[in-house]
């Protein structure tokens, strides 16, 4: 049954060349067939045997058409049918590159790097000119897909382009897959599920990348609400059940991750990150603290005050300070440290106490409330989009139920500083009238900023537990699906009956990469998992 488990087919493998089919199954020693979200393309790398010199009328960007199947990916539900349907990967693809060449005297060895045609499609085309409503593209995805990419047979899967906002921008003459990935933080899901308690909350942060079933532009919370497709069991070595049963659906390897890494989870803005937004014709109206308090003790000040946009996604966690509150923000003994210039020289230093005012100058206090009531930071429009691990996770559609790290350092995350800063430039007075100075959207800038800050923060936390696993190779998996995994605790005992799942690493993963490899042996997956939480105690 091992053996079985490896099964496959390469049912169809050809290149044409001036017009001429060429069957290379024969040649083809292995391929690696690659796949991710974080691509816009697939990717396969074929390892030719030539004892023919083929590879001397190549030029390098002929078409190549593959097809294969394996015996593990049966649908489960006809697992038990005689005449079962084997899922088959079956696409066509154009050589970009020839490379580590091997010559002997009778035979040549060479990776033909193939990618899908549109990669080429991608370099050759640009979008230039406005997208949106006003320009009469709102599909901006679809548009793009279908009229520069050429590829409109690759949407036509469910769930190929989930139902988002609108949005106007103008390309500069970017690449295809430039447009559509400016879009994919600035847009929101239409029919969002996510919030814990059943609460309705919008989210963003898409996804644009290709798999077997073709292009996808999908929310990161779309693809964690999805059903799983298969499960697979670790099972010790030398256990009855590892010496018999179905090896198809059983882990070979896990490869763990570095247990924890503070330092990666810092930089990429997981525990907390910072967006600020900047309106070139009008800088007062930005989302960044006055430049009297731009220290980071002000600035940590002000948000242990409980400032955050009310335009957050997250209504309850938005408040605003009130006047005695600002009061006592300025005059706070922690705004009154010495700051030294490059090389800590004494004698240039200056104290933050004799600027505190300043933020105030020529305002009464009910003018100041006022501003704060409008969530407005001194001087500004608006303050910075902050969002912080408990934040996000409250929003989120999570994979599991349970956080991934204990509530009380959750907790204590919220209250360090930004540790992930993000500038982006505010749409505002783009589309000016006499009326109207937005245009109407006048709410734009501050969706734009809040969208954004959340979309960086929801990727960090779906990175935030990894795990890679060898399985048999199975064509039904694909990028952006889900998998369940059963990993027993570590020190369980082979002939227990009781086993033990490790709670951290069993369960729903995305996966957000694998690798299908090709050998005459029989065929491997290796599937790069990710996670945002953990299965609830």
């Amino acid at each position: 049954m091992a053996a079985q488990a490896k099964d496959y087919k390469v049912v169809d493998a050809y290149i044409v060349h001036e017009g001429t089919k060429y069957d290379i199954k024969a040649m083809i020693a292995e391929f690696d067939w690659m796949e991710s979200i974080d691509s816009p393309f697939v990717r396969c790398d074929m390892t030719i045997l030539d004892s023919i010199q083929f590879g001397d009328i190549l030029f390098g960007d002929e078409m190549v058409k593959l097809c294969f199947e394996t015996y593990a990916s049966i649908d489960p539900a006809q697992r038990n049918s005689r005449n079962a349907k084997k899922t088959r990967i079956d696409a066509d693809l154009q050589i970009y590159k020839i490379g580590s060449v091997i010559k002997s005297e009778r035979a040549k060895v060479y990776i033909l790097h193939c990618s899908s045609p549109e990669v080429y499609l991608n370099e050759a085309n640009r979008t230039f000119g406005g997208f949106g409503p006003h320009a009469q593209k709102p599909d901006t995805v679809r548009y793009v897909i279908s009229n520069k990419l050429k590829a409109p047979q690759k949407i036509k899967h469910k769930g190929a382009i989930e139902p988002h906002s609108n949005i106007n921008f103008i390309s500069p003459n970017w690449r295809p897959v430039d447009c559509i990935s400016y879009v994919t933080d600035k847009v929101v899901r239409k029919e969002s599920k996510g919030g814990k308690g059943g609460k309705i909350t919008t989210q963003s942060g898409f996804l644009f990348y290709e798999n077997r079933l073709g292009f996808n532009f999908q929310s990161i919370d779309y693809l964690c609400e999805q059903e799983s497709l298969e499960t697979y069991t670790y099972t010790p070595g030398g256990s009855a059940e590892a010496a018999s049963g179905d090896n198809a659906y059983r882990i070979e390897s896990v490869t763990y991750p570095e247990r924890m890494n503070h330092l990666d989870k810092m930089r990429s803005g997981l525990y907390k990150n910072i967006t600020y937004g900047l309106v070139i014709p009008a800088i007062s109206e930005s989302a960044i603290p006055n430049p009297a308090a731009t220290s980071s003790v002000a600035f940590d000040k002000l948000y242990e005050s409980g400032n955050v946009p009310a335009g957050s996604s997250v209504p309850e966690y938005a408040s605003s300070l009130s006047g005695s509150d600002f009061t006592n923000y300025l005059d706070s003994a922690k705004t009154s440290t010495n700051f030294f210039s490059a090389g800590g020289e004494s004698s240039r230093s200056f104290s933050m106490e004799s600027f505190t005012y300043a933020m105030n100058f020529k305002n009464t206090s009910k003018q100041i409330q006022t501003a704060e009531n409008q969530s407005k930071a001194g001087g500004t429009s608006q303050p910075p989009a902050v969002f912080s691990l408990g934040q996000v996770f409250s929003t989120a559609s999570t994979l599991e139920k349970a956080p991934p790290f204990d509530a009380k350092k959750i907790e204590q995350y919220s209250q360090d500083h930004p540790t992930r800063m993000k500038v982006r430039i505010l749409p505002k007075y783009t589309q000016q009238t006499s009326g109207q100075p937005n245009n109407g959207a006048d709410n734009q800038p501050q969706d734009v900023l809040v969208t954004g800050a959340y979309a960086a923060a929801r990727l960090a936390l779906l990175n935030t537990l990894t795990l890679t696993i060898k399985v048999a190779g199975n064509t039904r998996l694909y990028a952006g699906g889900i998998v369940k995994t059963v990993i027993p605790e570590s020190g369980t005992e082979n002939n227990s009956e009781n086993v033990k799942q490790d709670k951290k690493y069993s369960g729903r993963y995305l996966i957000r990469g694998l690798k299908h490899t090709y050998k005459k042996t029989g065929m491997s997956t290796e599937l790069h998992l990710c996670r945002d939480s953990v299965p609830a105690p």
